[in-house]
This record gives structure tokens, sequence and C-alpha cells, in this order.
């Protein structure tokens, strides 16, 4: 109970602190966002968004693993991973690796399941940025994307949802 109204405080504080009147980064970040999974839950069948998703987490991985991103170039690893992501994308959606039937999720599966991907998109956005350019986000920004229980969130939650994914003709 108390932690439900210690999120909705923090959510309210943030709100109060925000200067709304004057954008920034943070607003377009969420623009962004929003213009996002509108987007992908219009445009989006499954086959698309799972395999959307294994690039996400295939080049997230990968771009994280290169030694030299540890110590210097950090914005050349954004540069990489965006790379890495359209690549593997291209590579997966040709090749007959991954099997998705192809059938229509459930309007309220799509909904959640596409804004859970757009989440970590720009969850692994805002943390591959370069330290002093995450500094300057606005405190908002930072609590839904940038923190590290909010990346693991937006990390976990498409895993979750993915065993409840089922074609509308299969759950009828």
């Amino acid at each position: 109970m108390t932690l439900g109204l210690n999120i909705t405080t923090d959510f309210n504080n943030i709100i109060a602190s925000s200067n709304w009147t004057s954008p920034s980064w943070d607003m377009f970040i969420f623009v962004l966002f929003i213009v996002s999974f509108l987007l992908c839950c219009l445009t989006l069948r499954k086959k698309k968004v799972v395999i959307m998703t294994l690039s996400l987490y295939m080049a997230l991985l990968v771009s994280r693993s290169v030694p030299f991103f540890q110590d210097n170039l950090q914005g050349l690893q954004l540069i990489v991973f965006w790379i890495l992501y359209i690549f593997i994308f291209v590579f997966l959606y040709k090749s007959k690796l991954v099997r998705v039937s192809g059938g229509a999720m459930r309007w309220w599966q799509a909904t959640l399941f596409n804004f859970f991907h757009v989440g970590l998109l720009m969850s692994i956005n805002v943390k591959l940025l370069p330290i002093e350019s995450v500094a300057q986000i606005m405190p908002m920004s930072q609590h839904f994307f940038a923190n590290a229980w909010a990346g693991f969130v937006w990390a976990i939650a498409p895993i979750l949802l993915m065993p409840f994914i089922r074609n509308k003709e299969e759950s009828e």
C-alpha cells in the first residue's frame, strides 16, 4: 500500500518540479515516446514486434560487450547500437531463424507489448548516451528511462509478456 503511495507521490513531485512552459529535451523524449508508441500500435504486426524486441536485446548485448566503449567513445556506442539493431532486425526478419505465427494479436496485447517495446527502446537510448548528457536530463525522464530500476522493468516486461501473446484465433 505504501509503495503505491510513494510512486504516486514521486510522480506528482516530478510533474510539479517540471517546467512545462519552456520545452526541453525531456519534452522531446516524452513526445517521441508517445508518437513511437502510437505508430507501433497502428502499424506493426506480431511478427515484426517480436523480432524487433529480440533485435533490441541482441544489439544491446553486443554494443555493451565491445571493450573500448567501456572507457571512452560512449557517444559512438549509441550509433553502433542503432546500426546493429537495424542489421539484426533485417537479418532475422528476412531469414527463417525466428518463427512467429503471423496472426493478429488482441488489441490490448498489442498495445501493452508495443508500450513495453518502445519503453525499452527509449531506456536503452537514454542509457547509451554519454554520462554528461544523461546528467542534463530532467528528473522525470531520469526517473522513467535512466533509473536502474526503470531500465530493469523496461527490459524484463516484454519477456514476461511474451508467453501471454496469442493470436486472436488461438484464444477463441
